[in-house]
């Protein structure tokens, strides 16, 4: 057997490890310097880049460019749209001047025979660029985009023109709730400016033959809080399409309607096989078209947040119904909708146990 030569007597463990020295001012500019020189260099490049691609944003100067006769003029329209979402200041988005401004170039060009792709888009982003406003000089612009759409059977402009018009809803709508709620005189004056004229182009896009304008109006007439908004809803939930009667179930849920029930119960228990016959409006959202399965679990989610909503407005017991559909998605082999509904589950107040006799 091979025998190893035995340690000396005063061998130590450290004496096997090189001496231990300071660091040196290169290995701390590897370390240190170098890396973050690296990091300052990346953020250099993109605020270089940030400020090339801001750089010349003047609402002013693509106001001036729309005004102009040219086909490229949409990318101004685009522009403007960009630059409003960026004005957190509101600065441009509260000037009546300006939003009356740009809705004169809306109207002219809803007056004009042009059909044209560039005019279309034209059109698009100038509704969109209207709807950012926190003033309401370009109500009217949105109006007649609306009813021109219906006119030119044009279901893309009328979408946008109809996302637009809610964000005028939800601000009035909004400021009269305050108005009550301080007990103002100013509760009394109703309805708010072009309220009727706002709900009779929803309900007149609410029989529209479009199954995606449909579908935005049943939205977008939730935010009304009048009761003949809460009449066309209530029409809505017997559409042939059952994203018109989903969506029409959500608004009015928010509302704490109960007619929404039976509709809140069908989306809770429908299955991938149902959804076949559809698909999602168009929607630039979508890369692909979403899958059976992924169309399911979105209408389910919608389900359970729109039946809390119900319960939020509304203090009533939710009927059995309701709740069995409920139970039954806590088994659900989704393992996150079966975690969403025992969240839901618990949300909502139970019926108490009957007293034994």
């Amino acid at each position: 057997m091979t025998e190893f030569p035995k340690a000396s007597g005063n061998y130590s463990p450290d004496r096997a490890l090189p001496p231990v020295q300071a660091p040196t001012t290169g290995f701390l500019v590897q370390l240190f310097v170098i890396p973050g020189l690296i990091v300052l260099a990346i953020v250099l490049v993109w605020l270089l880049f940030n400020w090339l691609a801001h750089m010349g944003s003047n609402p002013q100067a693509e106001l001036a460019a729309l005004k102009l006769n040219n086909a490229g003029r949409w990318q101004s329209a685009y522009n403007l749209s960009e630059q409003l979402r960026q004005d957190q200041a509101g600065i441009i988005r509260g000037d009546p001047k300006f939003a009356a401004e740009l809705a004169g170039v809306l109207e002219t060009s809803l007056a004009a025979e042009d059909n044209s792709g560039e005019a279309a888009k034209l059109r698009i982003f100038l509704c969109q660029a209207l709807g950012m406003f926190t003033v309401d000089q370009g109500v009217p612009a949105l109006i007649k985009a609306a009813e021109t759409a219906v006119a030119k059977k044009d279901p893309m402009l009328h979408n946008v023109a109809l996302e637009a018009l809610a964000n005028t809803i939800v601000r009035n709508e909004a400021q009269q709730q305050l108005a009550k709620n301080a007990n103002s005189p100013a509760a009394a004056i109703a309805p708010w400016p072009r309220q009727e004229r706002i709900l009779g182009v929803l309900q007149t896009a609410a029989a529209n033959e479009d199954l995606r304008v449909r579908t935005r109006a049943a939205y977008v007439l939730g935010e009304f809080s009048s009761p003949a908004a809460a009449q066309t809803l209530t029409g809505m939930l017997y559409d042939k399409s059952w994203q018109v009667r989903f969506n029409a179930a959500t608004s009015l849920a928010k509302r704490g309607d109960v007619a929404a029930i039976p509709v809140l119960v069908e989306m809770l228990e429908i299955q991938p096989r149902e959804l076949v016959d559809e698909l999602p409006p168009a929607n630039d959202n979508w890369q692909s078209p979403p899958s059976n399965e992924d169309l399911r679990r979105m209408v389910v989610k919608n389900g359970l947040q729109a039946t809390l909503a119900l319960r939020q407005a509304n203090s009533a017991e939710p009927p059995a119904n309701l709740m069995a559909a409920i139970e039954r998605l806590t088994a659900d082999p989704d393992r996150e909708l079966a975690d969403i509904a025992r969240d839901t589950q618990a949300a909502l107040p139970r019926a108490a146990p009957a007293e034994a006799k």
